[in-house]
């Protein structure tokens, strides 16, 4: 087609995460659209996004690269990124993390693409101060792309003099349908019980310690009926799964609380009662708006990435700022599911019309071919 779009998606991570979701998400509905020719340019590696970008028939590349590199072997991995990409020849890079988002803002012009997007997609290093090289890296990205106020937000803090030149465009999360898997092994296990899930990776970005105390509340208040046993799945893997489960052991959660590592988005949805995210900080949390577009009801911690998601009319009523109110709330929905029923039915019908792909896909396009053309 005319004007088809040449657009490297530039990975952080090959691990599969919330970004590395996105990025696929975007990219295979370009690809299946006809509306842009795509590759895929990583970090570092992993085995996860590798294996779906093929069976999406999608090319992809590794190059390790680490901004605290010492610095003759910086320039040596930044020489050989600059030919890949220049042997790809995109249009467009879109960065997801922080690690490239620094590698392409280095390398700039020396890339070939005339639209390089710094994409901020989540609040990764907040409490640390940008150094000459960030700052430089920022500078040399030609635009910005944040999936929440509060990712604007953190952009505008963090480069306060540099920002005002760039304009931040917010573009949410694309979210599309997952065929379910009605044979789970996890399913299985626990269909019998009282499912409440949190899907996210073990990490000090989450506040576990919310999360376990007000689970801890909850079900030594709770009233056990009908024989629906709560059950806690702690669905992900991470540096902190050794003090999480130290956490859990200590609060004498064992029997409630399972560790089930990382498990397939299709394996998960569709069951489960209740779907929790407790966090520090969020720009767009996938660990809630998939289980939302798939009609489950969520609640997560009362942080702005977070309210943003859910929609000021209900956000007040489904999020917690500690381990008591967040015991309420499981409370509430434990005696009585449909208690909620208004604020449900709402929050999936926002997930289907503010953050479906189809739409969110239309935006990156509108806005990447009016830069380029």
């Amino acid at each position: 087609m005319n004007n088809q779009l040449k657009v490297l998606f530039y990975l952080s991570d090959f691990a599969l995460g919330g970004s590395e979701r996105q990025a696929i998400n975007l990219a295979t509905y370009w690809k299946n659209q006809n509306i842009a020719d795509v590759e895929f340019l990583s970090t570092s590696i992993g085995k996860e996004v590798p294996q779906m970008l093929e069976r999406h028939g999608i090319t992809h590349h590794v190059i390790p690269f680490l901004f605290q590199m010492p610095i003759i072997q910086r320039i040596l991995t930044l020489t050989r990124i600059v030919f890949q990409i220049r042997k790809i020849n995109p249009s467009v890079i879109l960065c997801y993390g922080t690690q490239a988002n620094i590698a392409v803002g280095l390398l700039g012009k020396l890339t070939g693409a005339k639209v390089r997007v710094w994409q901020q997609r989540g609040i990764e290093v907040k409490e640390s101060t940008p150094g000459r090289m960030e700052r430089w890296a920022f500078s040399n990205c030609t635009h910005v792309i944040a999936n929440s106020e509060e990712g604007k937000n953190y952009v505008k803090e963090r480069f306060p003099l540099l920002s005002q030149s760039k304009p931040i465009e917010v573009i949410y999360n694309g979210i599309n349908h997952i065929q379910l898997n009605q044979a789970s092994t996890l399913k299985k296990e626990f269909e019998n019980d009282w499912i409440v899930v949190q899907l996210a990776n073990l990490t000090r970005y989450k506040d576990f310690d919310t999360l376990l105390e007000g689970w801890k509340k909850f079900t030594d208040s709770v009233l056990i009926e009908n024989g629906k046993t709560p059950k806690l799945l702690l669905a992900g893997a991470g540096p902190q799964e050794v003090h999480i489960k130290s956490k859990a052991f200590n609060l004498d959660l064992c029997h409630s609380v399972h560790f089930v590592g990382k498990v397939s988005i299709n394996d998960i949805l569709g069951w489960p009662k209740l779907f929790l995210l407790s966090s520090k900080s969020e720009g767009q949390p996938n660990a809630l708006l998939e289980p939302m577009f798939h009609g489950h009801l969520v609640f997560g911690s009362k942080i702005s990435g977070i309210v943003e998601a859910l929609g000021h009319n209900h956000a007040d009523n489904l999020t917690f700022a500690n381990s008591d109110e967040l015991s309420e709330l499981l409370n509430r929905y434990y005696r009585d599911e449909s208690h909620f029923g208004l604020a449900h039915a709402e929050i999936v019908e926002r997930t289907h019309s503010e953050f479906n792909l189809a739409s969110i896909a239309s935006k990156y396009t509108e806005y990447l071919q009016l830069k380029l053309y």
